[in-house]
């Protein structure tokens, strides 16, 4: 959604800094004179001029949930709708996905933790995932694939040195995806970006499995994920197709070996263990 972008400055401090913000500017819709009715009601309502336009804003405490939810229902999808918060402009998509997260999650111990997954159709659980960030708003795999994929813009990074047998990173393009998630989600009250830095903070600029163990290749033709053995100097796969050999001219990108591969009795088996499995011959 296309949306105005206003300067904070232009604003007054005592309405802005340091707090929750949400106002409008002209509009067409239906709803516009509820939320100006509503908007009105607040604390430190305001009617300001900016250039030609008439803007209405108001202060929203945080956790009222309910005056929140709904000055953001009235006025979503309106171009000229502006959110404040932490001192900066906030787009909508980016502060209701994470509020409406801290919402669902504030009765819940744990909550960022974990989460449980649920058969589609019966609605049986199946089993619970550990979040790495403690943020349920990343996946398992954020910072822990890397590869060609053209569709997926944070694990497509990096190229393979074919002289070297390293994936070569692009280390200033994932800096600054890491800097503009934390700086996303740290909306969320909950949200703390120090487990995602410890996990940024360990990725190497150059990863070869050889050299890093806990890292292993991922190759096309199969999409097998190969693990270093030092003691054989040779790669093992997760695939089950034993016709399949490790090429190096097949490697598309490389993946951390303590990620998860998949789940065996509701308990979650790591790409390493699945492996390990595979050639102690405890999986057919």
């Amino acid at each position: 959604m296309a949306y105005q972008t206003y300067c904070i400055n232009d604003f007054p401090e005592d309405l802005v800094k340091d707090k929750l913000t949400i106002g409008f500017g002209k509009s067409s819709s239906k709803k516009k004179e509820e939320a100006l009715e509503y908007i009105q009601k607040q604390s430190n309502y305001r009617e300001l001029k900016h250039g030609k336009e008439t803007l209405h804003s108001a202060n929203f405490e945080f956790n009222n949930f309910d005056s929140v939810f709904k000055i953001l229902e009235l006025t979503r999808g309106w171009a000229t709708q502006f959110i404040f918060y932490q001192n900066r402009q906030i787009p909508y998509s980016d502060f209701f996905t994470a509020y409406k997260c801290f919402y669902n999650g504030k009765d819940t111990p744990k909550y960022c933790d974990k989460l449980d997954q649920y058969d589609a159709f019966t609605n049986k659980f199946i089993r619970t995932i550990k979040l790495p960030f403690k943020c349920r708003l990343f996946t398992q795999h954020e910072l822990l694939e890397f590869s060609y994929k053209k569709q997926d813009p944070v694990a497509c990074n990096g190229h393979y040195d074919k002289e070297s047998g390293d994936w070569v990173l692009d280390y200033e393009k994932l800096t600054e995806w890491v800097n503009l998630q934390i700086n996303m989600h740290s909306i969320c009250p909950n949200f703390n970006p120090k487990h995602m830095l410890k996990i940024f903070k360990k990725i190497p600029e150059r990863i070869n499995p050889k050299k890093h163990l806990e890292w292993g290749y991922k190759s096309h033709g199969g999409y097998a994920r190969w693990a270093y053995d030092e003691k054989t100097d040779n790669f093992y796969s997760d695939t089950y197709n034993k016709d399949i050999k490790f090429d190096p001219s097949k490697i598309i990108g490389v993946v951390n070996l303590n990620s998860i591969a998949y789940y065996e009795n509701k308990k979650s088996v790591t790409v390493k263990t699945k492996i390990q499995n595979i050639r102690d011959g405890q999986l057919k």
